[in-house]
């Protein structure tokens, strides 16, 4: 019914549009045909049906009339789809048909405007346009964007949008213009696209026509003329899929992108180019002072729902939007533009404020209020409804007739005074014109709301002169009038003048629509309520007369009672019924048969018998005639709610007085009023349940509001998603801590995975699935793009965020999935926290490991020597008792006196190699317990360097080491002569020069008053001193003297193998070696550099080094001390060092070999000695060690007691002479060989590698029998030997033991091969 009303409404105003039109015509014109004029239009244009484009299926566009323009230039096929557009167009727009019949086909947005606004539309190189007649003829026609405009207005004509035909774009001068408007109008298709910077810009029809501007007709200049930051912005621009805009400029010249079109609406495509002034004339009041505020500040404007009043449908509208304004500066920091990004929130704010409209509008309780109660709340709407006049209607008796005239009663009004000639207070509906009267008859006519627009030319003006218009001050362009009805019957009419400054669409017309709604339904309840009053206001009248017949003849009464529909009755002071019809007795339920003294109370509800306490005292006491309602025990049954309720009564009751004004009796009557009351409870329920709405909704909308405001101060994220995956709703904390946008067009199905980390896509599935799907709570962790700024350190640090996400599904009542509610909360720091944590327990793995190893390096330092000095002393011993039995003389052969001096000598270097591990160890501890004190000794720095060096005269003499001595000259420049020094760290440089061909070391001793030392000659990487500011300076105690302070420089420079820069980030550290093979080349435990620099520091120096890979190191290290005066002795030591003016250097190698013993170095096959003893094993060994010394050492036992030895000093050598051996497949002939002894630790190819390779050519074949392996190692732990044996090992012999411990071991293991 409504649609037909609409529709019907619809035609109607077009008819008036017609009517009016042609009123104003000649009548001659009104005859020329729409065919005719289209005919004769130059342009091409087609006609559509609307009804018939409905349907989408349909791929081709069906016109029902072409012109002859558009036949003769062959656009038919191009404009229904048929034929693929020309090759020369653009690239883009022949995948644009579907666009172009899109918007053809596409329906009015509003009914309230006449056709509805469409923006023109380029395609096919041709800019269109249409109009729609009657809802239903679509006509649309295309044309040149230059003929567009030579047909424009004077202010139409500046706009600078200028098309060469349907060719390539370019500008043109004014006579080219002039002399192409007077050219046949060419729409031949293909374009020639020129190279510009504009070719970037995204593909589009808006694009093409933004390249058509003739630009340099506007502020702005030619695009060629466009400055960078001006062509980066316009791209910017361009590209953002925001409605937005840009003010250039000091005349701020307007940039649009195409989303804005909807902003603009028909000032488009006029406003390309134009100054803000004129396009936003209406707007510049309000704007000015925020462009004032952008470019003094230099930051962005942002403003929330502002409100806005422009023109964009030919009338001023009310508008809110929320926009920002960003100035654009180049480098020097000038403000060159405005950057505008909107988004309208027009039909929020409208909503929202007609949604309190609404709501406002309450319940009246009775006829009388209703009218006013409707219009208050309409009070503070002022701007949608400026104008409100309410009318009831009313039905007047007039004599001889059955039914009266319905007379139109003023009653209240807003916006309008009641002396307005236009409100009349009591006219007759039917035959008056006055005022709105004639309205009122029509819309009482149509049944429904009337809509009345000053544009449809039926809404009569005069009627709205001299009114005082609330709101906006300006008249209603469209006027509503509503009839208000309960159920069937009219009562009422309301008036509405609606905002001039909105269109009448969907939203306004569905505002119209409730309120009507809801005024009726109060209506409704008013008039119920009233009419059971009247009716209860009757009875009581009738009641009251009969009651009086009554009294004047009790015999009469007595025979009409029992005719009577009430219940009459006689009732003694006592409460004895003396009479009662049959119908009391119906009615009251009480039993005939039972009549004692105030009986009738037992008829009485419970909750009322306190009432009928009370009135029986007025009657009886008080002597007051009594009228009132209660209910009585008696049940009757409802048939709408199907239950039993108790019977309502109303009793009337005088007290009948004896002469002496004594109570003779009480008589009465009582009516059933069930009924009644039952429809008075509906009324009220009714009533009450519409407050109760109205209540409701207004304390969820503040709980709405409360609940967004204490999501707003919650840490936590909170958010509504549908099954789908689609975002209702979220807090701020939400948005900030996931990333998401907060901007309604950028939210689809499952747009949280934009902002989650691609590694935890896969597990959003998995919970996502378990909610949906399983409808399980769930709690999990995972990552987003938007990084953590980590500021525990001082500084800012991105790293990746984490957030812990709770959420759980919201069910309907058939168990199905409504919504998903959810939490997120920044997990971020605790996640940092582990981390850590895991960080510091490796560290302390690392550093626990770090502490095994050196217990393993040491616990090998220490057992290798101590091998050797065991066997050493059993060598000794064996060859004295060998002698003792089997010499007859006791002179001892040089040969035997050469071997023990030997193995001796070989005890002294075992035992200071351990006295030095021991002492780097008690060093380490004492360092560690700061119980390592400096003393200061008085005493010559050159003596103590000699003295030191000459402790090494042995080792270096073994091998082969030249060692120099050199004292700078600074040393005697500065007259240094008495320091303390640490000379125990020389051993390092010592054992890094083992393995070169040249081995030198050559040590300095200098001297200077700046820290560190200068001009040495050599450029030294100082290990930077560890809290140097907080250590005391030992040389200001008192033992230290008064002298100068100085500072003593030693370096100590090699020949050996260098340190690459990896290696020399490693030094200096505890249980640290440059390399992990250092240890197994050199031995040591990683301490000796760690204490030197220790002791350096302590003494308020610093030591650091200086070496490159291949060609040696220099050590060096400073200290600090102060001058002292030499004693006597002191001096003739002095004298005795020789330091002259110059460098002095000292060759020490000659001094230090005089009490050196020469070695001989292994071959990688020897066989020593010969003798066997008797019933000795023979068996043919390999020693695979890299320790000459134990080498020597074991091989001469081993050959003592009767074993041929061949050795190898590492893995690789030990696989070498294995294939020239009878264990190597195809050499019957090679060397005998029985067993493997072999170190673990060793360069190039360790032991346990060597194991493994050999039981691999096992396996392959390559080796035909079982090799016997013995591991001969100081590492000596169970763990240790568990892993030899697992690498291939036969037996383990630690280190120390004797070859009384070993032979037993290789028997054994012999006897089982």
């Amino acid at each position: 019914m409504i649609a037909k009303k609409r529709k019907t409404n619809n035609m109607a105003v077009n008819g008036n549009r017609v009517a009016a039109a042609s009123s104003q015509a000649p009548h001659a014109l009104c005859d020329i045909g729409m065919i005719e004029l289209l005919e004769q239009d130059g342009r091409p244009t087609f006609v559509l049906d609307l009804e018939k484009v409905a349907d989408r299926d349909n791929i081709h566009l069906q016109p029902v009339f072409c012109n002859a323009s558009l036949r003769s230039a062959n656009l038919q096929d191009i404009v229904t789809g048929k034929a693929v557009a020309n090759s020369h167009l653009s690239p883009y727009e022949p995948n644009k048909y579907s666009d172009f019949k899109g918007w053809a086909s596409s329906r009015p947005r509003h009914n309230s405007l006449i056709d509805g606004y469409f923006p023109d539309l380029s395609y096919n190189g041709l800019l269109w346009n249409c109009a729609t007649i009657r809802k239903k003829w679509r006509i649309v026609s295309g044309s040149r964007v230059s003929h567009v405009l030579s047909s424009a207005t004077a202010d139409e004509r500046e706009l600078p949008l200028t098309v060469a035909g349907s060719a390539s774009v370019k500008t043109q001068t004014t006579e080219d213009r002039n002399a192409r408007e007077h050219q046949k109008v060419d729409f031949s298709l293909g374009r020639t696209p020129q190279q510009s910077w504009t070719d970037i810009l995204p593909p589009s029809e808006y694009t093409d026509l933004f390249r058509a501007i003739n630009w340099s007709q506007t502020p702005l200049g030619p695009l060629s003329s466009w400055s960078p930051h001006l062509r980066q912005m316009t791209c910017f621009l361009m590209a953002d899929s925001r409605p937005a805009s840009m003010f250039w400029g000091s005349q701020r010249a307007i940039l649009y992108n195409e989303p804005y079109i909807m902003v603009i609406q028909k000032k488009h495509p006029k406003a390309l180019g134009m100054t803000f002034n004129r396009v936003w004339a209406e707007t510049v009041e309000a704007v000015e002072p925020a462009f004032v505020i952008a470019e003094a500040e230099g930051r962005a404007t942002t403003m929330q729902d502002s409100i806005f009043f422009l023109e964009r449908y030919g009338y001023l509208e009310e508008t809110f939007f929320t926009w920002n304004l960003i100035p654009l500066r180049n480098q020097k920091g000038d403000t060159e533009g405005f950057y505008n990004s909107v988004s309208e929130s027009t039909r929020q704010k409208l909503s929202d404020r007609r949604t309190a409209t609404l709501i406002s509008t309450v319940t009246a309780s009775d006829m009388s209020s209703f009218w006013h109660e409707s219009l208050n709340g309409f009070e503070s709407n002022e701007l949608d409804i400026p104008l409100a006049v309410s009318y009831s209607l009313e039905t007047e008796s007039e004599s001889g007739k059955m039914s009266g005239s319905a007379m139109c009663v003023f009653q209240a009004a807003l916006g309008i005074s009641e002396d307005h000639p236009s409100v009349p207070k009591r006219v007759n509906l039917e035959q008056s014109n006055e005022g709105f009267i004639p309205l009122f008859r029509k819309a009482r006519f149509a049944g429904g709301p009337m809509v009345l627009q000053k544009a449809d030319g039926n809404l009569p003006e005069d009627l709205l002169q001299g009114i005082q218009w609330r709101g906006f001050g300006e008249p209603s362009s469209t006027v509503i009038v509503l009839p208000l009805a309960a159920g069937e019957e009219v009562l009422g009419f309301l008036l509405l003048g609606l905002n001039p400054r909105r269109a009448y669409d969907e939203d306004f017309e569905r505002f119209i629509q409730l309120l009507s709604r809801q005024l009726s339904t109060s209506l409704t309840t008013a008039a119920l309520i009233e009419q059971a009053r009247l009716n209860q206001a009757n009875l009581a009248r009738q009641l009251s007369i009969r009651t009086q017949e009554v009294a004047d003849s009790e015999s009469r009464f007595k025979a009409m009672t029992e005719l009577n529909p009430l219940g009459m009755f006689y009732i003694s002071p006592e409460g004895i019924i003396l009479y009662a019809n049959e119908r009391w007795y119906e009615m009251s339920g009480h039993p005939k048969e039972l009549n004692s003294e105030m009986s009738f109370m037992g008829a009485v509800f419970e909750d009322d018998i306190a009432t009928m306490e009370k009135q029986w005292h007025k009657l009886t006491v008080l002597k007051m005639n009594c009228t009132f309602e209660l209910r009585l025990r008696k049940r009757w049954y409802h048939a709408d709610s199907k239950t039993w309720k108790n019977v309502w009564i109303l009793a009337t009751a005088n007290p009948v007085l004896n002469e002496d004004g004594s109570p003779k009796s009480v008589m009465g009557c009582i009516t059933d009023i069930s009924l009644q009351k039952q429809a008075q409870e509906d009324a009220l329920e009714r009533a009450t349940l519409s407050e109760q709405i109205t209540r409701i909704t207004q304390e969820a909308n503040e709980n709405e509001k409360k609940f967004k405001q204490m999501a707003e101060l919650s840490p936590c994220g909170m958010f509504y998603y549908s099954p789908e995956g689609l975002l209702i709703w979220a807090n701020s904390q939400y948005y900030d801590m996931t990333g998401n946008s907060r901007d309604p067009k950028d939210q689809y199905t499952k747009s949280f995975y934009s902002a989650t980390a691609e590694e935890d896509h896969a597990l959003l599935d998995r919970e996502f699935h378990k909610i949906t799907v399983e409808k399980k709570q769930v709690r999990f962790e995972f990552r987003t793009k938007r990084p953590w700024i980590n500021t525990m350190s001082g500084k800012p640090v991105k790293e990746t965020a984490w957030l812990l996400c709770e959420a759980f599904p919201v069910l309907d009542e058939d168990g199905s999935v409504k919504d998903i509610m959810g939490t997120t909360t920044d997990i971020s720091h605790l996640k940092w926290a582990e981390s850590l944590q895991m960080r510091s327990r490796i560290a302390a793995e690392e550093a626990r490991a770090s502490l095994e190893r050196f217990i393993d390096i040491t616990s090998h330092e220490m057992r290798n020597p101590l091998s050797a000095i065991l066997q050493s002393a059993d060598g000794i011993a064996s060859s004295l008792i060998e002698f003792q039995s089997s010499s007859k003389t006791h002179v001892i052969l040089e040969e035997l006196v050469e071997s023990n001096l030997e193995a001796i000598q070989i005890i002294t270097l075992c035992a200071q190699h351990q006295g030095r591990i021991i002492n780097d160890v008690l060093t380490l501890s004492k360092l560690d317990s700061a119980m390592l004190l400096v003393s200061p000794v008085t005493l010559q720095p050159s003596t103590v360097v000699k003295n030191t060096l000459k402790m090494f005269g042995g080792e270096l003499a073994s091998n082969d080491i030249k060692l120099e001595f050199r004292i700078e000259e600074s040393y005697t420049r500065f007259k240094i002569d008495w320091v303390l020094i640490d000379p125990s760290r020389m051993t390092q440089a010592i054992k890094f020069t083992r393995s070169e061909s040249e081995r030198t070391i050559t040590v300095s001793l200098a001297a200077s008053v700046d820290k560190p030392p200068k001009g040495e000659g050599v450029e030294i990487e100082w290990f930077p001193s560890r809290g140097s500011d907080t250590k005391r300076d030992l040389t200001l105690d008192p033992e230290w003297g008064k002298g100068e302070q100085v500072y003593l420089y030693f370096a100590v420079k090699d020949t050996g193998r260098g340190l690459t820069y990896e290696e020399k980030m490693r030094l200096f550290h505890r249980f640290a070696q440059a390399n992990p093979r250092t240890h197994v080349e050199y031995g040591g435990s990683g301490l000796g550099l760690f204490i030197s620099r220790e002791l350096t520091e302590l003494q308020g120096g610093e030591i650091g080094l200086a070496s490159k890979a291949g060609k040696g190191s220099t050590f060096a290290f400073f200290i600090r001390g102060r001058r002292a005066t030499a004693s006597i002795d002191e001096t003739k030591q002095k004298g005795a060092i020789g330091i002259k003016g110059r460098p002095r250097v000292t060759s020490l190698t000659d001094e230090t070999t005089k009490s050196s013993v020469a070695t001989d170095t292994p071959s990688l096959s020897m066989a020593v000695g010969n003798q066997i003893k008797e019933n000795a094993p023979m068996f043919e060994i390999l020693l695979v060690e890299d320790n000459l010394v134990n080498q020597k050492v074991l091989g001469k036992q081993l050959q003592k007691a009767g074993c041929t030895v061949s050795v190898a000093n590492h893995g690789e050598e030990a696989l070498d002479f294995l294939t020239k051996t009878k264990f190597w497949k195809g050499n019957a002939d090679g060397k005998n060989l029985d067993i493997v002894l072999m170190d673990l630790e060793m360069p190039v190819m360790d032991g346990l590698t060597c194991a493994r390779r050999i039981r691999e050519l096992q396996q392959e074949g390559s080796l035909v029998k079982h090799v016997p392996l013995i591991a001969v190692t100081a590492n000596a732990r169970m763990e240790q030997i568990d892993i030899s044996m697992a690498a291939g090992m036969d037996d383990v012999m630690p280190k120390p033991f004797r070859i009384s411990e070993l032979i037993p071991k290789m028997e054994k293991l012999m006897s089982e091969q």
